[in-house]
């Protein structure tokens, strides 16, 4: 029964792992690049203004399965490495005075 309500969350975790990825990638650049405020302003909105209430929402409220509370966190992590990327070309971080 674990199994059965395990696999298919797992396979959409896989789905979006290169994605999850990039975007840990582009986290961990402009931190090393000295834009750790805008790094973490990003994770913060995403992970508690997106991610969290999404889950929480599938779940408790609207009582979905496994399955729609880990698609709710790849949303917020695919938007997470979406706006990590955007921040990442706009370049305002090579002018950070580290």
């Amino acid at each position: 029964d674990t199994l059965a309500l395990a696999a298919p969350a797992l396979r959409l975790t896989g789905a979006m792992l290169a994605l999850d990825a990039v975007g840990m990638v582009l986290l961990n650049a402009l931190q090393g690049a000295g834009a750790t405020r805008t790094a973490a302003t990003v994770a913060i909105v995403f992970q508690w203004g997106v991610g969290l209430p999404m889950a929480f929402v599938m779940g408790p409220i609207l009582g979905l399965d496994l399955v729609f509370i880990w698609a709710s966190q790849a949303v917020y992590r695919a938007g997470q490495a979406i706006v990590y990327a955007v921040v990442w070309k706009r370049g305002a971080w090579a002018r950070i005075e580290v």
